[in-house]
């Protein structure tokens, strides 16, 4: 209650406060000798009694002061004194002893005396505590010393009380939990900005013995922005607000999906009015997906903590104030779960925007209205239908782009994690190029297999040697041994006759399982031979990262089956980039055809599929875990039976192998291979056997050993 003599440097000082005019008081001599005091002060009038025109001013100040709470409940803001302070005589001796009992320096008065245009005295008062200065005019200097230590006092007690406030948050949350600070202070304010500093200076006193690490944004370094934990601003209007989250916001390497606000609020504006702004205050961060967020103020010796609950039983994105505790006196104790409560885990059926890309079959939408829930299917569709179901949300998908989440088809990679957040990622996913089939063999090709030009070259150049030693030493062979002749003639029709089992073999072969001609099996095969590679723009994101192949890359629609459609239809050394799953699901609708495609040997990249946020969602930190669990427990495995991987061509490497019928009478080729080796051979030792008769005819010591050995 305000006691009967301070009641008017109250009122005063709350004038004063709200740049409201002045109260306005006139006296009315009454018929039993008493005097009749009338206010007037914003849009109340009241009369007060007494037996002096003293009394009568302060007995209508205090009515008029409580017809003002009477019309506006929530009018926190006009002052309040306890019942030890309702003498204003006692203002003083009330201030002094509060400071010593809070360890305080005894404030300083002084006195100006000025006369103003109308040549009446008024006197200023000014009292200083320490950088705080409160000051007071009036036409009685007692009075303006009154309401100068009243001023003062209200302020250290809001100071008090909001420092309290925080040390028993450094202690029981930020020092508990391990948190890493860094405060902000964006006041135009003076006396909110002396205030904030004797804040800070007490918070950094008190946290010597705390210890948690803080950082004042005014001295601290970029390259620290990103290891904070939580965030306190000092703030008057959401327009500061905006600005200090705008530039917190701003640091590309912070991940702040993790980060608790508290924003330290002052406000001299109604109940109304403040409730207002804290709304549009909660809203701001909500639109920037932020949930963990308090707002402590000060009013009339209370302190009050607000958050707001976005989703409940009876609102979405609700961001209406939730006062959590009114406080008087220091809070004893408060913990992590109680300032910073979880949001998110349910969301009562509220709607979430996501952004979904038609690319079956990772995301197969069917635009059915008013039941987009049952239209989304595909792996990632039946992903986000899980985590629908975990989290108790809607769907609501968007054309516009500002949404909760982006699924389907979504690639983890640097670039766009510049701009956004990604989740942790959930499936691993190839890239490989599809190649058509190349024609069968020509006939001529067929004839020429299964020796190469060098190995046909090489029994050409055989048979004109055989020729030629015919001719050249006729009458040498003609002296030869008899036997060995007839072995060397025997040495060469079984040459003959396993060379053309051999051919006649493979050529049987070839007739019955012709195959094509030999596919590029690595990326550096696909440079040089010329290729030109199509795809779609989701797959185009990896380009970046492959230089060499995006000189060669034709981006041709947004849509993969269109993709596939242009690579039927071209000619020539064309393939097709893509991501296995896309592939082995269009291949599933070309499986009569599925042996005119080949995948190329060499993959081309290796990705991970994330799920991609707004920086900073309150969604990541409740997603991850979910996907993480799915994951574990097999149901991402479970999905990726939709990919039928068994559709999938043959690789290059794995034309030639390709398992062949097997007719009575063909040659494996792996038979003819030793066919061959052993043709070779037995030529080596006929030539060798041949070149040591003949030296034998001309050398005597080789001619003893020929004669030895026959």
């Amino acid at each position: 209650m305000i006691g009967k003599k301070c009641s008017v440097s109250a009122l005063q000082q709350y004038c004063a406060k709200k740049n409201i005019s002045a109260p306005i008081y006139e006296w009315i001599d009454a018929d039993d000798g008493t005097f009749i005091c009338k206010i007037k002060v914003m849009d109340v009038e009241h009369d007060g009694h007494g037996q002096s025109q003293k009394d009568a001013k302060h007995s209508a100040a205090s009515n008029a002061i409580r017809k003002l709470r009477a019309h506006n409940l929530y009018i926190d803001e006009v002052p309040k004194i306890e019942q030890n302070q309702a003498s204003t005589g006692d203002i003083i001796k009330v201030l002094r002893n509060y400071c010593l009992q809070n360890f305080r320096s005894m404030p300083i008065f002084e006195i100006i005396e000025e006369t103003n245009a109308e040549n009446v005295r008024e006197f200023t008062a000014n009292c200083n505590l320490g950088s705080i200065r409160t000051s007071a005019k009036s036409k009685n200097k007692k009075e303006s010393w009154q309401m100068a230590a009243f001023a003062m006092l209200a302020m250290i007690q809001e100071m008090d009380a909001l420092s309290g406030a925080l040390k028993t948050t450094f202690r029981d949350v930020y020092k508990v939990q391990n948190m890493s600070l860094r405060i902000i202070m964006n006041l135009k304010n003076d006396s909110n900005q002396r205030i904030s500093n004797e804040i800070l200076d007490e918070l950094l006193n008190y946290n010597t013995n705390v210890q948690v690490p803080i950082a004042i944004s005014e001295y601290s370094t970029i390259k620290l922005e990103y290891y904070f934990h939580a965030i306190i601003m000092f703030a008057e209007t959401l327009t500061q607000v905006q600005y200090s989250l705008s530039t917190t916001l701003a640091t590309s390497k912070m991940q702040g999906s993790s980060l608790k606000y508290l924003i330290v609020y002052y406000s001299n504006k109604r109940w109304i009015e403040r409730q207002f702004e804290m709304n549009k205050i909660f809203q701001y961060f909500f639109d920037s997906y932020i949930v963990d967020v308090d707002i402590i103020t000060h009013v009339s010796n209370y302190s009050f903590l607000y958050t707001y609950h976005p989703y409940n039983r009876r609102f979405c994105a609700h961001t209406k104030p939730i006062l959590i505790e009114k406080f008087k006196e220091l809070p004893k104790k408060l913990s992590y779960t109680y300032m910073y409560p979880s949001k998110t885990y349910n969301f009562y059926q509220c709607p979430i925007k996501v952004i979904l890309y038609h690319i079956p079959p990772f995301m197969n939408l069917t635009w059915i209205k008013n039941n987009t829930a049952d239209s989304i299917n595909g792996y990632d569709g039946m992903i986000l239908r899980h985590l629908a179901d975990l989290m108790n949300f809607t769907v609501k998908m968007l054309i516009e782009r500002k949404a909760n989440m982006t699924l389907g088809g979504a690639i983890c990679l640097p670039k766009p994690s510049e701009l956004t957040t990604s989740s942790r990622p959930y499936f691993m996913l190839n890239y490989v190029i599809v190649l058509k089939n190349r024609d069968k063999f020509s006939s001529l090709q067929q004839f020429m297999k299964p020796f190469k030009i060098s190995t046909w070259l090489l029994f050409a150049f055989m048979f004109v040697l055989k020729i030629l030693i015919q001719h050249l030493f006729q009458s040498t062979l003609n002296g030869l041994n008899r036997s060995f002749l007839n072995l060397f003639i025997a040495l060469w029709f079984g040459v003959v006759f396993f060379l053309r089992a051999a051919y006649e073999g493979f050529l049987f072969e070839i007739m019955h399982n012709s195959p094509n001609t030999p596919l590029p099996q690595t990326i550096n095969a696909i440079i040089k031979q010329n290729y030109t590679l199509l795809t779609d723009v989701n797959t185009a994101h990896i380009l970046d990262y492959l230089p060499n192949l995006e000189r060669i890359t034709q981006i041709v629609s947004t849509a993969p089956n269109q993709v596939f459609n242009q690579f039927d239809i071209s000619d020539g050394n064309v393939g097709l980039l893509g991501a296995l799953p896309i592939v082995t699901f269009y291949m599933s609708q070309r499986k009569e055809n599925i042996t005119s495609y080949a995948l190329v040997r060499e993959n081309v990249f290796t990705g991970m599929h994330c799920v991609y946020y707004p920086r900073y969602t309150f969604l990541q930190p409740k997603i991850d875990p979910l996907l993480t669990r799915l994951r574990l427990h097999g149901f991402i495995a479970k999905y990726t039976q939709i990919f039928n991987f068994k559709n999938a061509p043959l690789r290059t490497d794995k034309l030639s192998r390709r398992p062949t019928r097997r007719l009575g009478t063909a040659l494996h080729m792996d038979f003819l291979d030793v066919i061959f080796r052993i043709i070779i051979v037995l030529e080596v030792a006929a030539i060798l056997i041949f070149l040591l008769e003949y030296l034998s005819l001309h050398v005597n010591i080789l001619r003893r050993i020929f004669s030895r050995i026959v």
